[in-house]
């Protein structure tokens, strides 16, 4: 009887884990990187670009948190991690949400009339390279636990 000197086969077992496992590691890296966020108060892509402050500078609450309802969105906005896709979502239950991240600049209908309204881009989810810096070590990083 030979022996498997390079154990394929537990290589082949730590692979079919990783391959259960990291998805979910990447989806709560991610979602830790948004909502460091809201500690920075600014989007990090590289180096962190400041949110502009609120209008109401008297408020000692940090920017995009009045109740809080937004950065608990994003500590819930897993919706599927797994080998194909990882998916972060949370427009359906802060329908503000989008306008915070993409910013908005033009005519809103109100009840009686139509108004200006002008909010500034403060995005705090989307493409960055510094996650995807993290991403592609993290990948590396547990790839090489499977030869381990």
């Amino acid at each position: 009887m030979t022996t498997n000197k390079f154990e394929f086969d537990k290589v082949v077992a730590r692979f079919k884990f990783k391959k259960r496992d990291l998805p979910t590691l990447i989806a709560n890296d991610s979602r830790n990187f948004f909502l460091q966020g809201f500690k920075k108060q600014g989007w990090d892509d590289g180096v962190v670009k400041a949110w502009k402050e609120r209008k109401d500078s008297n408020s000692t609450k940090p920017i995009l948190v009045k109740t809080g309802k937004l950065r608990r969105a994003v500590s819930n906005s897993i919706r599927l991690a797994n080998w194909d896709i990882v998916k972060l979502a949370i427009g359906s239950e802060v329908p503000y949400a989008a306008v915070h991240n993409e910013g908005f600049k033009g005519k809103i209908k109100g009840v009686n009339s139509m108004r200006k309204m002008n909010m500034p881009q403060r995005k705090f989810m989307g493409k960055s390279k510094t996650l995807t810096d993290k991403t592609k070590k993290r990948i590396s990083d547990e790839m090489k636990k499977i030869f381990k």
